[in-house]
């Protein structure tokens, strides 16, 4: 998923049974910390991050997201690497998720 190791697309787990009451921290790349930071913003279901970017334009989207998923050590460097503004995984996961139920808008309802 863009550069991130491998999990499972959302096409499968949405067959697996993920859907708009499953928690926040079920989705790809959702930690423990973006998952508090979720939380604390009122998004604990698939189904609360839907419904406040449902309707949105994609740049609005983009902006969304991008501020809900920086990082806490932004703009720093470990020893290893550069960490980005933004996790770049987690923003890939949301966005993954958003093309998905998308693609199954006329499903969604069932979902």
């Amino acid at each position: 998923m863009n550069g991130c190791p491998h999990k499972k697309p959302y096409d499968q787990l949405v067959n697996e049974g993920l859907n708009g009451q499953s928690s926040v921290r079920d989705l790809p790349y959702i930690g423990p910390f973006f998952e508090r930071r979720l939380r604390r913003l009122g998004f604990r279901t698939v189904n609360d991050l839907v419904l406040h970017f449902n309707r949105k334009s994609a740049p609005e989207i983009y902006d969304g997201l991008t501020r809900l998923l920086q990082n806490r050590r932004k703009n720093s460097c470990t020893t290893d690497y550069h960490i980005a503004d933004v996790n770049h995984c987690a923003f890939a996961s949301l966005r993954g998720l958003f093309k998905e139920l998308h693609r199954r808008r006329d499903d969604y309802r069932a979902l």
